[in-house]
């Protein structure tokens, strides 16, 4: 393998881990005003104070199931949605980084609905992506 293989060999790599900054980074910015349009519970963006105006705050319920469950209503859904950014952004597959970027925020959004509809679930929260009471 000539240095030619090589650098494109690591390029590679480098442009996937700048697509993952990027994809992770999106998610952990938009994580909270996401959770406000799954849950309509007042959560905002970083820049905004973030949870500060989610209604787990409010003395009566209901409460963002999220932000109710505590340190697990906080690692486990980002963590899931990171894991899966990861998984499918470094896979061995033959795919531009643009599709690398689409894979990466598909999987936000897909994960965290598919996390976010099994807290509903386990929580009995009335909302749901402006749907319900």
């Amino acid at each position: 393998m000539g240095w030619w293989e090589k650098y494109n060999q690591s390029t590679a790599w480098w442009v996937r881990a700048l697509v993952l900054a990027g994809v992770v980074g999106v998610s952990y910015t938009f994580f909270t005003p996401f959770c406000d349009v799954m849950f309509n519970c007042g959560c905002q963006v970083l820049w905004e104070e973030a949870g500060r105006m989610c209604n787990v705050h409010n003395a009566g319920g209901p409460h963002c199931p999220f932000c109710a469950t505590g340190a697990w209503g906080k690692m486990i859904p980002r963590g899931s949605v990171w894991l899966t950014q990861v998984a499918v952004v470094l896979a061995p597959l033959n795919v531009s980084w643009k599709s690398r970027v689409l894979l990466g925020l598909m999987a936000f959004v897909g994960v965290a609905m598919l996390v976010g509809s099994i807290f509903l679930m386990a929580t009995g929260y009335p909302m749901f992506l402006g749907t319900g009471s």
